[in-house]
């Protein structure tokens, strides 16, 4: 599969150590967006109490709303982001400054051949991963519509379903 992407690579740049670090990165961001279950359960927990043994939801409980308790989930994704778009930074300094290629690229048949080598890898995995935050939080709220109970839903909480994924 290395050898698919390095044609979109510039031309020896040392691939593996950045598609290292971006699934890394990748990886923190998912754990840390577990984070949304930790502090669902705590105010889903708050919604109840036990009386004779039961679990009975109180008279006037209500659950936070979805943006509050996703608030910090995606946190690490914005640092993602920034890491990939330094990344077409580096690929611009390796082809300038340690290939000392950018004549011979700007002369190719392909004018933006240069460009699309220094662009092409860091945006999709930008596009991958704002995929990935659009889906989390779709499963996310998913989980928070049909764990709440009706009775205690914020006000104004189904008005917001799209501000959820946008």
């Amino acid at each position: 599969m290395i050898r698919k992407l390095e044609r979109y690579a510039p031309p020896g740049f040392e691939l593996k150590a950045e598609l290292g670090t971006i699934l890394f990165l990748s990886v923190a961001s998912l754990l840390v967006s577990f984070m949304f279950f930790l502090r669902f359960r705590e105010a889903y927990n708050l919604l109840f109490e036990f009386e004779n043994g039961v679990k009975v939801l109180l008279p006037n409980a209500q659950m936070p709303d979805f943006e509050t308790l996703s608030k910090d989930a995606f946190s690490l994704f914005g640092a993602l982001s920034l890491c990939i778009l330094c990344f077409i930074w580096f690929h611009y300094r390796y082809l300038k400054f340690e290939t000392k290629s950018v004549y011979l690229m700007l002369r190719l048949p392909n004018r933006f051949e240069y460009h699309m080598r220094c662009w092409a890898i860091p945006l999709a995995f930008l596009v991958l991963s704002y995929l990935a935050i659009a889906l989390l939080k779709a499963v996310y709220f998913n989980y928070y519509l049909r764990m709440v109970p009706l009775s205690a839903w914020p006000p104004g909480q189904s008005m917001h379903l799209w501000s959820v994924i946008l």
